[in-house]
Parts: structure tokens; sequence; C-alpha cells
């Protein structure tokens, strides 16, 4: 989806980029402790009423692991993988591991989707709670609704309730190696989303307003993948100006009301700023 300028990130953001190759999050996981990923599935039990049996998801949280002892070890604030095709394709994908970084407060994206996971972190800053990575799935202009759809991960305390998540058998997306993915139903609630992405001139930042609301699960059969999460949109602004906005997929989703924290970061930055 992106790929960043070091060089620029550091002059107009200030954060300073740390490339590493995906097989080193192999290597890792693949040394990791069965003591370490025994406690790392103890900690679904947080929000997971009904997980699967250890030998399941062990190689899941393997990833897990790993991916904290990087973050640790090279003092990273967040985190993007690049799932698709390294990850998903060679090792597994990392929809659990990130479901779970989410929503103990780290700021992590799939695809290493660079400005969308700078905008997670600055989202999660701002309102101290987990931030969605989700497509933009559907859009109806008439109803002014949107049902966001990811690959197939989003932070567990997104849920109404820990019996509200599955975790079944990954469908083929993009990768071929197995594990699982998330199924569960965003909760209600009031929402902000956002997105800093580039032009060929550059930066700006969108930002909309929603409510989110439960839905019939009949509706997940819609994008094809039912078994994966889903999030049903009744956007606050005018969807012709959402639609010309949206300069990605993705869009970023967290249950705090951060806008007038937004525009102020965005204007500390020097972004110009999209509503709806």
């Amino acid at each position: 989806p992106s790929i960043a300028d070091d060089v620029e990130w550091l002059r107009r953001f200030g954060v300073e980029i740390e490339h590493m190759d995906e097989g080193y999050l192999m290597r890792e996981a693949s040394a990791a402790k069965d003591a370490d990923i025994k406690k790392a599935y103890n900690l679904l039990d947080k929000y997971v009423a009904n997980k699967p049996d250890f030998d399941i998801v062990k190689k899941d949280l393997s990833v897990f692991v790993a991916l904290k002892k990087i973050k640790e070890e090279h003092d990273l604030d967040f985190i993007g993988v690049k799932c698709v095709f390294e990850m998903g394709e060679h090792y597994i994908a990392p929809c659990l591991t990130q479901a779970l970084l989410g929503a103990e407060g780290v700021a992590s994206s799939c695809c290493s989707d660079d400005n969308g996971i700078l905008t997670a972190y600055i989202m999660n800053m701002l309102g101290g709670k987990s931030v969605f990575q989700a497509d933009v799935n559907r859009v109806d202009m008439k109803n002014n609704e949107m049902v966001m759809v990811p690959c197939g991960s989003a932070p567990l305390d997104m849920a109404a309730s820990p019996k509200h998540i599955n975790l079944p058998p990954r469908p083929e997306l993009e990768s071929g190696t197995g594990g699982v993915c998330i199924d569960l139903q965003i909760k209600p609630g009031l929402a902000t989303m956002a997105r800093i992405s580039r032009s060929v001139n550059d930066y700006f930042c969108h930002i909309a307003t929603g409510k989110v609301h439960e839905a019939d699960r009949e509706l997940h059969k819609q994008c094809g993948f039912p078994s994966i999460v889903h999030g049903f949109v009744k956007m606050d602004g005018d969807m012709e100006k959402f639609m010309r906005n949206c300069h990605s997929q993705y869009l970023y989703f967290t249950f705090a009301d951060i806008v007038k924290r937004m525009k102020i970061v965005a204007d500390w930055f020097g972004l110009k700023v999209l509503e709806d």
C-alpha cells in the first residue's frame, strides 16, 4: 500500500524508521520458547471465551511472542508487518498476533501500511484506545452506510464480549500457510476514522466520523468471507466527499472522540485535513 520515505518521515514527523527483514521475525518466532507461547495462550482468556486448543494456535502465538521481543529489544513505538506475502506465504499469517497487540495497546499494521500505521499510532496516543485497520469494503451512498472488513484481524477488545469472538481457520486470501483469523462484529459505539496519505505533492489527513451499529450476521456473507471481522458504520458526513477523500483501501478506526486533537496534530505537521 505504501513505501515510507525515511528522510521525509524524519524531517516531517520526527520518526526514525527501522527496517527489518521478515526473515528476522520468522527466525525469532521459530525459536520462541513453549513457556512464553503458553503465557500468550493464557492471555487469550482475557478476550476469547471459546479459544482453540493450544496446538492449533501455537504457531500463531509464536509470532506474537517474537514480535513483542523485537519491539522491546529495538525500542519500537509502532510496527508494520509485511504479512502479504512474506509472512503469509513462508511462515503463518500474523492475524492473531496483531489482534492481541491491538487489544494490548500496541499499534501495528498488516501489509506494512506505513502511512496508515503512523495514523494508528497517533490515534492510539490521542485516544488511549485500540485502533482497527480495516478495508473500506462496501459503501451505501443512499443510506450513508459503510462496511469495514479487514483481511483477517482486528483488536480483540473491539468485540461486544469475549463470547462474541471466534478464531476459525483463516480463509485462503493472500496466503497459504494457514493460521486462524478473527471472527467478530465490531461492537456499537461512536467512532473516529482517519488516515494520513500522500499525494504527488504532499501529505494530507482524511478524518471521518460515524456510529457503529449491530447488524444481522447474514450480512457477513456479502463480502464472500463471512468468518472475518465486520464493522457496520452509519457515517455522519457526505458520502460523495467521503469517496473523494479516500485515497487508500485502508481506513483506521477507534472508539475515541479525537477529531479536534487530530486536527491539532495535523496542523503541527502541516497536513491538509480532508473532512466529509
